[in-house]
């Protein structure tokens, strides 16, 4: 499914991941989560209690998807698409919280994703948004993916099968990462992304299958990862 999305545009260098992670901690990532706990100033030890009440704020669900510098190198007839598909164009700011421990899963993801190449160590929790609805994330999914892929409507049954078959949708919460021009640390010759957390928090199968797109440009090598249905990665 990755190599079908990553090959799938002849105008655009697209690279694509969808991968499983599992949370269960061993020891190295104990000791990882202690040490994010102390440099955030967190209260330990980890419970329920304390989670809750260190929880920050995230991004409002209405944040911008696209910058206006990203945007403008964009086709106008894609700029005006992105706009047409403002999701929250017209609805006031909806702020949400995140635990300490769902931030550091969230931030463990994408440093293992990205590595070696990018490091999300320092990612705030506001650089994060609670998505309030699948509906709304499956549109603006595919509504992307519709823009930068030749052939999207063939695929888009088999992905999302897939994606449900993972993380169980309806046992999920979504979250999104959107960074600010001046943190995001793989930016720079990005011409658009989308990057979310389908993070599915049962008790004794705690995963997140995290899928991201980064539309390149064509100077830039996409470093696309192929992830079959079955393969789950323990990193947390």
């Amino acid at each position: 499914m990755v190599a079908l999305m990553s090959k799938g545009s002849k105008r655009y260098c697209l690279d694509v991941k969808l991968e499983c992670y599992s949370c269960k901690m061993v020891s190295e990532e104990k000791r990882r989560y202690k040490k994010f706990l102390k440099d955030r100033g967190f209260q330990g030890p980890s419970n329920s209690e304390s989670e809750e009440h260190s929880a920050q704020e995230t991004s409002p669900t209405n944040k911008s998807k696209v910058s206006e510098a990203k945007s403008a190198q964009l086709p106008l007839n894609v700029q005006q698409t992105i706009v047409n598909h403002d999701r929250y164009e017209n609805e006031p700011d909806r702020v949400q919280f995140i635990t300490p421990h769902e931030l550091f899963c969230l931030i463990e993801t994408m440093n293992v994703s990205f590595e070696p190449e990018y490091d999300f160590s320092c990612t705030r929790s506001n650089e994060f948004c609670l998505e309030p609805q699948f509906i709304d994330v499956e549109k603006y999914i595919s509504d992307m993916c519709s823009i930068y892929l030749d052939k999207y409507s063939y695929l888009s049954h088999n992905l999302w099968s897939a994606i449900d078959e993972q993380i169980i949708l309806k046992d999920s919460i979504i979250y999104s990462y959107q960074p600010d021009n001046n943190s995001d640390p793989y930016s720079q010759g990005v011409l658009d992304s989308f990057n979310y957390f389908f993070f599915n928090k049962s008790k004794n199968n705690e995963r997140i299958l995290f899928f991201s797109l980064r539309v390149l440009q064509q100077n830039l090598s996409s470093r696309a990862i192929d992830v079959s249905d079955d393969m789950l990665y323990d990193i947390y």
